[in-house]
This record gives structure tokens, C-alpha cells and sequence, in this order.
């Protein structure tokens, strides 16, 4: 198949973007030190309304691949994949937030999975940025990922639909075709609505350790940490109850059944009050700064994870019917600031182990 006088790539790398030049100018040059053949992928930058020069710097760049740049007013990056998605001429998409930096193997492991099975979805590792001081959440969240990429290596966990984490994951078009593309009505959790989709039309789902990148993006405020989490509760809810009777779905029920004894008590004395719910998540808070600036990271650990489950289920019972999440957090700002600059150049690849769930 030709596109003008080249031939179509087989590879689509989709990268939506918005207010991070100097990010995705990194993420693009690490894109062309790629294992793969230059001339077998693409890279389509989709511009998701962005004001900074991002594409100005775009239109500057030399790649020894073919970079394609969309424009769009901003709409999220739902709205931005789905018009990568469209433009794509590779039979395989692979998809890469504007913050994370592939390892130079990245889209070669991606491409070797689906060659394997053509009802391949990828999910790729994402490691720790390796530079720079981190606020204690962010660790947490380092600290969980690194966890559950483990277990998916050792075959401790098996790879659902939940896990299509579209900072670095990838699925063939056809499959794409039979379940649909990304929901724009989901302004959260709308990569594990179409890895469920994907899931439920029998799909193969692969953890691809080499297909690694690493993710270096802004910090956010402690505020805005709990808020993405409350956020996270009510999609979690929407998204299981679209066509539902308003209750509480069975999956989310059996996930509370799982919880920890002491988790459990947490919910049930603050969720539907929220004062108490304020109170029990700033105490917490005041704690787990302690133990960070005393380095007791097991203590830090346990009150992140109380922390999140408790804006999580909060916004739950919110999605239930029950609105009353605080405005010093509802309306708190984004804290913009980029980690330090840094290349993966001469950082030890992770090791190989694509393990099938």
C-alpha cells in the first residue's frame, strides 16, 4: 500500500499533546534513536489546542521518521487519539503520552507482540523519572505502578482491560474496528473503558517490559493529587453504570469487599459525611509529610494508599447522587512545573519478559 510515493508504515505512533513543548520535543528525539526501522513507523503528534509555540517547534523539527502534526481546539485527549486513530496508516497504534520518554527498543517490543498475535493489546512499562525530587504522592504512585508491572512480569497478576494504561500501550486497528474507539464522554478512566471493551471482544492482552518509557511530567499540588482521585471514583461509578439503576454496580461492590480491615473502617466513618471526610484526609496528610520528611516510607506508603481510597469511594458516593466534595479542592490550581532535563541515553534497558495474561 502507498501513501504518495512511500509506502504505508506498519507502526502509528499516536501522541496527544497539549502545553508541553519542550516535553514532547524530548519524547520526539527519543523516537528517533528507536531500535525499529525509521521508514516502517509513524509518529502523529495530534496539537490539542495548545498556546505555548508547541506547534511552531513541531514545524522546526528534522525526523528520520514521518512526523504527522493534527491540530484540534482543545477537547481532551480522548477527542485527540480518536483523530490519531483516524489518520493512522499503520495497522498497529501505538499509544504515548507527551510525558514519557521511550527507551530505545520501545517500538520494536510493541511491533514484535502484535507480529506475534495480530489480537495483541500491549501494555508497556512505565518506570520512575530518575532525576529530581519527587513529593510523597508521586513516589506512591511510582511505588504502586512499579508494583503491579512486577507482578504482571512474574505472572503474579493477570492483564484485564482495567490495565490499558494509554500512556504507553497499543492495540491493532482491527480490533479498534470491532469495539470502537475512545469514548469522549469519559473525561476520566476512558482508556479502561475501551480496555474493557477490548476485554469483552476477546482480545489477548500482553505486558511488554521492554516496551518501556520513561515518565517525567509536571508535578501537581497535593490538592490536585486527591482531586484526580476523587475524579477517578466518579468515572469508576459512570463508567459501570451506564446503563444501570443508579445503585452501587456489583463490580465496585466486590472491590470494596477486598478492601483492608482498617480501609474499610476509614470509609465507613467518613464516606457520606463530609466534614468527617475533610478532617480524617488533612490529619492523614499532616502524617504522611512527617513520615516523608523522617524517610518512614512504610508509614507514608499505608497513608497514600488510605488517601486514595478515600477520595476514590468519595467520589463515588458523590456519582451516587450525594455532591459534596470541598471547593478548596474542587477548584485548586495545577502546579506546572517540569522535572529537570534529562535523556535515557546510557540508562540500563529494562529486561525482556512479555508475559500474556
Amino acid at each position: 500500500m502507498m501513501y504518495g510515493d512511500k509506502a504505508a508504515p506498519t507502526i502509528s505512533v499516536a501522541i496527544p499533546t497539549h502545553n508541553r513543548q519542550e516535553l514532547l520535543r524530548r519524547v520526539l528525539a527519543a523516537l528517533a534513536k528507536q531500535t525499529y526501522p525509521m521508514d516502517q513507523f509513524e509518529v502523529i503528534v495530534v496539537v490539542d489546542g495548545s498556546d505555548d509555540g508547541t506547534e511552531e517547534m513541531l514545524k522546526a523539527l528534522q525526523n528520520p521518521y514521518e512526523l504527522r502534526v493534527l491540530q484540534q481546539p482543545q477537547g481532551g485527549p480522548s477527542r485527540a487519539r480518536n483523530v490519531a486513530i483516524a489518520a493512522a496508516r499503520g495497522q498497529v497504534i501505538i499509544f504515548l503520552d507527551d510525558d514519557v520518554i521511550p527507551v530505545p527498543q520501545f517500538v520494536s517490543t510493541h511491533a514484535a507482540i502484535h507480529q506475534h498475535d495480530p489480537e495483541a493489546v500491549v501494555v508497556g512499562r512505565l518506570l520512575a523519572y530518575p532525576i529530581g525530587e519527587r513529593p510523597g504522592w508521586e513516589r506512591w504512585e511510582e511505588f504502586d505502578l512499579d508494583q503491579q508491572f512486577d507482578q504482571m512480569r512474574e505472572g503474579r497478576l493477570t492483564l484485564k482491560g482495567t490495565h490499558f494504561y494509554t500512556g504507553n500501550a497499543s492495540v491493532g486497528r482491527r480490533s479498534l474496528a470491532i469495539v470502537g474507539n475512545f469514548d469522549v464522554a469519559l473525561k476520566y478512566q476512558e482508556d479502561c473503558d475501551l480496555g474493557q471493551r477490548l476485554e469483552m471482544a476477546g482480545a489477548h492482552f500482553y505486558f511488554g517490559d521492554r516496551a518501556a518509557g520513561y515518565h517525567c511530567g509536571y508535578r501537581a499540588s497535593f490538592s490536585i493529587w486527591c482531586r484526580r482521585h476523587y475524579n477517578f471514583g466518579v468515572y469508576d461509578f459512570v463508567r459501570h453504570n451506564r446503563n444501570g439503576d443508579g445503585q452501587l454496580p456489583a463490580a465496585l461492590r466486590d472491590a470494596r469487599a477486598r478492601l483492608r480491615p482498617v480501609t474499610k473502617l476509614i470509609l465507613t466513618v467518613a464516606i457520606g459525611r463530609p466534614i468527617v471526610s475533610q478532617l480524617l484526609s488533612t490529619s492523614i496528610h499532616g502524617i504522611v509529610t512527617t513520615t516523608d520528611w523522617l524517610h518512614a516510607w512504610s508509614i507514608s506508603r499505608c497513608g497514600y494508599s488510605a488517601l486514595v481510597n478515600l477520595h476514590h469511594w468519595w467520589g463515588i458516593h458523590d456519582a451516587l447522587g450525594a455532591h459534596a466534595y470541598p471547593s478548596s479542592i474542587e477548584n485548586a490550581d495545577v502546579v506546572t512545573e517540569p522535572l529537570q532535563p534529562w535523556t535515557p541515553d546510557g540508562v540500563p534497558s529494562p529486561g525482556l519478559s512479555n508475559g500474556r495474561g
